[in-house]
């Protein structure tokens, strides 16, 4: 069984149908429905709390500090349910404030790979997030016992194991701001700084 917020389901399909008719009786527009924030904790890459939804037909973005954002919802049905990507959604969030305390001492009005305006967002550079986390899961395994904390899903229950983590993380990472459509084109490969692919 697949578990979305009060829902079960008894497989990946049943999911997509069920979001497809749920997107379609919100119609367009913006919501803070709950289903959709359980839906999105299930995304195997994003680990923020969104403050909202905008719905499109079939397209979901969410709004976070006043930022619309595309992401994939089939993801989210596919969903994260195995130990080694519940160690990255849980690395993900331990590093979200560090993230944000980055955006909001940003005054780059301009992307960093393309140089066009528009709505920025925080990317790793250089060293790719997947190769940073990776590399500290070597050195240091990832618990395998998680906690809720609330709507943001699963964190690490082992704070002294999450501050080590942020310590290295804060060592190794570097971020530059980029422009949606060019922070979806990256890949892991380290050697350009570019990350997105997951």
């Amino acid at each position: 069984m697949i578990t979305v917020g009060t829902f079960e389901f008894k497989s990946i399909e049943a999911v997509k149908r069920h979001v497809r008719t749920h997107l379609a009786a919100l119609g367009d527009g913006p919501t803070t429905d709950p289903f959709l924030f359980a839906l999105f904790t299930r995304h195997p890459c994003l680990s923020l709390v969104p403050d909202s939804f905008v719905i499109r037909g079939t397209d979901l973005t969410f709004v976070s500090g006043g930022e619309e954002t595309l992401f994939g919802w089939i993801k989210c049905c596919r969903g994260k349910d195995d130990p080694k990507t519940d160690a990255i959604q849980c690395m993900r969030r331990a590093i979200h404030p560090d993230i944000e305390a980055y955006r909001q001492n940003q005054s780059a009005t301009r992307c960093a790979a393309c140089n066009a305006h528009g709505v920025l967002q925080v990317d790793h550079f250089k060293i790719p997030f997947s190769v940073i986390q990776a590399d500290y899961i070597g050195l240091d395994p990832a618990p395998t016992i998680y906690r809720k904390n609330g709507m943001k899903g699963k964190v690490f229950d082992d704070d002294e194991y999450t501050s080590r983590w942020i310590d290295y993380h804060r060592l190794k990472a570097i971020y530059q701001m980029l422009c949606q459509p060019c922070n979806g084109k990256k890949s892991n490969k380290i050697e350009n700084g570019l990350d997105r692919k997951c």
